[in-house]
């Protein structure tokens, strides 16, 4: 069975009606706060206790080098990048290959199991306005091992070597030049990954 993974901060009932709704036909695994550990009263659903991953080496390093180029809250966006370096620890604490990531305000009515992916990695990609929005998602997104690997690697080059600090600086230009809210986010690196091949 392919599992879900859901990683959330801070109980919401829509996170609560969420579950009781996925949870009937999918295995989901919530990563989170103390404040989510009474959902894991709902069959099908596992609690996981989140800072047990902040507390890793390489979140700390990737949070000491995080730069926030967006209008949005620094501490939501870098948790928004961090999500993909807590799967990929998830992954390989519970020897997964892969796994169903999705938000916690998108419900599932039917097993993702029984989908008919044709790909290893599946995501959500569509209509970018102009050559500045760059924006994927995983949302609801099919995410493996070299997908984590691939959205670590181009981190580093990113915000910590700056090697490739020149596939966002136009975008960081166009927001900040002409006052537009937005910016660089996790959904970036998405578009990026995605557009450079890093994955397929």
């Amino acid at each position: 069975m392919l599992p879900v993974l859901i990683i959330h901060k801070g109980y919401k009932d829509y996170l609560k009606y969420n579950l009781e709704i996925t949870s009937q036909n999918n295995k989901i695994y919530l990563i989170g706060d103390n404040s989510l550990k009474p959902l894991e009263s709902f069959e099908n659903v596992n609690f996981i206790e989140v800072d047990k991953y902040l507390d890793n080496n390489k979140i700390k390093l990737f949070s000491n080098n995080f730069t926030n180029y967006s209008t949005n809250n620094k501490e939501y966006e870098l948790f928004c990048f961090l999500r993909i370096l807590i799967i990929k620890l998830f992954m390989e604490e519970y020897k997964l290959e892969k796994v169903f990531h999705l938000d916690s305000d998108n419900i599932l009515f039917y097993n993702i199991t029984d989908y008919p992916f044709e790909k290893e990695i599946a995501y959500q990609f569509g209509y970018n306005k102009n050559k500045f929005s760059m924006t994927d998602s995983i949302h609801n997104g099919l995410i493996n091992m070299d997908f984590c690997e691939q959205f670590e690697k181009l981190y580093e080059q990113i915000y910590i070597t700056r090697e490739k600090h020149s596939y966002i600086e136009d975008k960081i230009d166009y927001h900040t030049n002409k006052k537009i809210s937005g910016g660089i986010c996790d959904m970036t690196f998405y578009y990026i990954m995605r557009k450079n091949k890093l994955v397929d």
